[in-house]
């Protein structure tokens, strides 16, 4: 996703978790090449995703804590594994 991150922000909220800069860089900010991905386009509605608070990134952009399988999810759920 092209997510706007607001990095100092995202850095300095994670390191009061335990994080260091790196950890955070590559659970957060890291984004994998298009051969390196096996699923769908960037799916917000996801269980996958980690909550972004709007304070996060530069425009307010949010995404809540996601507890129920998503549509998509399902979808591919149901093409790598055969269930659901």
């Amino acid at each position: 996703a092209d997510i706007q991150w607001n990095e100092p922000i995202v850095i300095r909220s994670h390191s009061l978790g335990g994080w260091d800069e790196a950890t955070v860089r590559h659970n957060v900010f890291f984004k994998y090449t298009q051969s390196e991905i096996t699923n769908s386009e960037f799916d917000p509605n996801s269980i996958m995703i980690y909550p972004i608070p709007a304070d996060f990134t530069t425009n307010g952009y949010n995404v809540g804590w996601n507890t129920q399988l998503s549509d998509t999810d399902r979808a591919f759920m149901r093409r790598a594994y055969s269930v659901v």
